[in-house]
């Protein structure tokens, strides 16, 4: 693939259509060509956890070399 995709595989969070959950948890797969997309794409979680008062987790991490 010649560019950088993304899957939300899983969002969960909540018990009824007509509340909002207390906390939500998402899944997002990151594929990328280039190691500097992998640096962009942390940078840029990092200031969303920040300016959302989140956690992200980076479950696994494969090191490209391109």
């Amino acid at each position: 693939m010649p560019y950088t995709t993304m899957n939300v595989g899983l969002i969960n969070g909540g018990s009824a259509k007509n509340s909002i959950p207390a906390n939500c948890e998402i899944s997002i797969d990151f594929r990328t060509i280039k190691s500097e997309h992998s640096k962009l794409l942390k940078e840029k979680m990092s200031e969303l956890s920040y300016k959302y008062d989140c956690t992200i987790n980076i479950f696994e991490e494969i090191q490209t070399f391109y």
